[in-house]
């Protein structure tokens, strides 16, 4: 099996609530990971990816919401960033479909979502605790 995802305290935001989330989701990405490189059956990849991306979406959904509720600023650009990752994902279901899957789309697609996880929680979502912290949510 080829790189993993590593978990680091840097990940977590000091609010269970979140970081069990997040921890949560940082493991099913790992899970679909390790499935894709495992050579496992389409139908298989796809159960795999329909996983992750049901976690993704109930994660998105419930830090969507916070932003709504807590009117936090930058919601859009933040959204837009939630929005882009989703599109990878459905990028890699058609390729999946399609039998256009090789090592150097995984490798790519592990690049995208190594990169994806650091950028958008080390900055986006900092930028968001921040804010619920500045105006006393928490």
């Amino acid at each position: 099996m080829d790189k993993m995802l590593i978990w680091e305290s840097q990940y977590c935001v000091g609010l269970e609530s979140i970081d069990a989330k997040r921890k949560n989701l940082f493991d099913k990405m790992n899970e679909f990971l390790s499935v894709l490189y495992s050579g496992n059956t389409l139908q298989e990849l796809l159960k795999a990816l329909d996983n992750l991306e049901k976690h993704i979406d109930d994660y998105f959904k419930y830090e969507e919401s916070l932003q709504i509720r807590t009117k936090f600023l930058a919601y859009h650009v933040h959204i837009k960033d939630h929005d882009e990752f989703r599109y990878k994902l459905s990028e890699l279901r058609v390729q999946l479909e399609s039998n256009q899957i090789n090592k150097t789309i995984i490798l790519n697609l592990q690049h995208n979502i190594d990169d994806w996880w650091k950028n958008h929680i080390l900055y986006w979502d900092s930028e968001f605790i921040k804010y619920i912290f500045s105006i006393g949510l928490y």
